[in-house]
């Protein structure tokens, strides 16, 4: 099966803006780039071949240009090392920050990160739990 003109002409377009740019098209490239799929308007979806470095890159790009659900993707990935990469301080800043504009999605994962880090000092006295603030 083919994919639909419609759909490969809607991922150029994409693109085009996302070099110029652009936090909305800069997410939703990354997350074509994370999940191997984009979802085209009213056609089937676009088969895209993963790369997950790229997609990081799409991502904390629209991330600092304030998209909360890049800031969501890139931290989830940032903390999970989805992507390859692990950055546990930036993954949380970028999530709280999502949290902060009001993504449910991010303050559920801060919830479960919680627990679990809980759950660690509470399964090892010796385990220190100590928040670190970065000010860069």
């Amino acid at each position: 099966m083919t994919t639909p003109p419609k759909a490969r002409a809607q991922f150029r377009a994409m693109l085009a803006l996302a070099g110029k740019g652009d936090a909305s098209a800069l997410y939703e490239v990354g997350m074509a780039y994370y999940s191997g799929k984009f979802a085209a308007f009213g056609t089937k979806a676009l088969k895209v071949t993963v790369n997950r470095k790229k997609a990081l890159e799409l991502l904390l790009k629209a991330a600092n240009g304030g998209h909360a659900g890049a800031q969501m993707a890139a931290g989830y990935a940032l903390v999970r090392k989805t992507c390859g990469v692990q950055d546990f301080t930036k993954g949380i800043a970028l999530l709280q920050k999502s949290a902060e504009a009001g993504n449910p999605h991010a303050s559920q994962e801060l919830a479960e990160i919680s627990d679990k880090l809980q759950t660690l000092a509470s399964a090892d006295p010796s385990v220190e739990l100590v928040l670190v603030e970065d000010k860069a």
